[in-house]
């Protein structure tokens, strides 16, 4: 059964003297979701450093609204706040402080907090306020090596929505049957999974042998309105029915009355989606040996696509052409530059890293005049992280993160894909050409 969020806020002056409190609400509010202490104490201190940092911005007292939202598996904290002068370079994966550079140590603050949470979303509200967002994933204990399993037993088999101990089956078979970096790696934990697909946030399938052997499953979520993500299926047994089959079948019969247009798949085997799926394109991961494998990205069309604007960059226009044509996506593309039009001091990268592929991929949350020398930072500390499969996802709905593109192109990365609709408009994956 879908469990609603839980959800908790708070309206309080942007004063110093209320540092304790912000800090007890959160930590209160996060322990009451269900949240371990390490959680909780996190959330709290990331909670404390950003409304500290907010209190030094406005010396005038405004307010700071503080919204907690629990989803079971993820916390949500936002903060909505006035501050003309905001500055989050510290949220960027090479963002330092030194002694010597006062500027420099007032965002401390938000470099801790950063580091402390597992992702953040800023938006600039039409009213002018700032909204931050913070993240903090659910901890969960280490999962233990499963036993044999028995034999399926598969004269028949049955798909349905799973069920919590078919996610758990799942998850422990599936850490037996696949490799690493072959999944992503929430599939993997079955209380996260559970908790996941709890949430409503995700859903999922099982197939299910007479005697209820998992053989395989299906995720998929939401991106937005327009795209669906999914996951799978896997297959975790040899199965003696089409269970591939049957689990796409299921799928497609889940989505088919929803708003969306088409289902993109960035991990499942591409075998298991023949016939049914389009190439997209297809990526390469070198490993810890220096072999590459190479992995191919997936979409299905569910509905008739009408068309959209989308923009762009003469750098990549015959590239962009050429996936439109071959995919019959109707696009018409708009120039975007970046101009003399006044923008931030610094931009914001977020990025998201895989440590079981070595991979991390950027997105850009903000611009800004120091962008080419941020992403050149953020390079060099991927490059000493030992992280060589780097990726940069461009979004095509906004004219100044498609700006962007000439300063990616710059710096050793190519266009490999374009997933459509996966953001406010398609989204084009660069990949970072790997070093000699």
């Amino acid at each position: 059964m879908t469990r609603l969020p839980q959800t908790a806020s708070l309206h309080i002056l942007s004063s110093i003297q209320h540092l304790s409190a912000v800090r007890d609400f959160l930590e209160h509010a996060a322990r009451s979701f269900g949240f371990g202490e390490g959680d909780c104490l996190r959330i709290g201190l990331a909670g404390e450093e950003i409304f500290s940092y907010v209190c030094s911005l406005d010396a005038a007292g405004g307010t700071v609204e503080l919204g907690v939202q629990s989803h079971g598996y993820q916390l949500r904290v936002t903060f909505l706040f006035d501050a003309a002068s905001f500055d989050p370079w510290a949220f960027n994966l090479g963002a330092r402080v030194s002694l010597e550079d006062e500027a420099s140590l007032e965002g401390l603050g938000l470099l801790l907090a950063s580091r402390m949470t597992d992702g953040f979303a800023i938006n600039l509200r039409q009213s002018g306020r700032i909204e931050l967002l913070l993240l903090k994933d659910k901890s969960y204990p280490d999962e233990p090596v499963s036993g044999l399993w028995p034999p399926p037993q598969a004269e028949t088999v049955l798909v349905r929505e799973a069920t919590p101990d078919d996610i758990r089956q799942f998850a422990a078979r599936l850490r037996q049957a696949a490799p690493d970096g072959s999944h992503p790696p929430f599939l993997l934990s079955a209380p996260r999974l559970a908790d996941m697909v709890a949430s409503g946030d995700y859903r999922m399938m099982a197939v299910v042998a007479d005697n209820g052997t998992v053989l395989g499953g299906v995720a998929w979520h939401e991106r937005n309105e327009r795209s669906i993500e999914i996951y799978g299926p896997y297959l975790v047994t040899a199965p003696a029915a089409d269970c591939a089959g049957l689990l796409l079948e299921a799928l497609l019969g889940q989505v088919a009355k929803q708003r969306a247009l088409c289902l993109l798949s960035r991990w499942t085997p591409p075998e298991l989606l023949a016939g049914e799926f389009e190439l997209l394109g297809q990526i390469s991961l070198r490993d810890d040996h220096g072999g590459e494998l190479v992995q191919q990205m997936m979409y299905r069309q569910l509905k008739e696509d009408v068309g959209s604007r989308v923009w762009g960059v003469p750098e990549i226009e015959t590239f962009l052409q050429g996936e439109y044509d071959r995919l019959f996506f109707a696009r018409e593309m708009v120039v975007a530059s970046r101009d003399s039009s006044p923008r931030p001091a610094h931009s914001v990268f977020a990025a998201v890293l895989e440590r079981a592929r070595r991979a991390v991929t950027l997105t850009a949350v903000l611009d800004g005049e120091d962008a080419e020398s941020n992403l050149k930072r953020q390079l060099a500390v991927l490059a000493q992280e030992n992280l060589p499969n780097v990726f940069f996802e461009i979004d095509l709905g906004f004219a100044w993160q498609a700006a962007l593109i000439p300063v990616l192109l710059r710096n050793g990365f190519v266009p490999k894909l374009v997933m459509p609709y996966a953001g406010r408009a398609d989204v084009v994956l660069f990949q970072k050409v790997f070093a000699a």
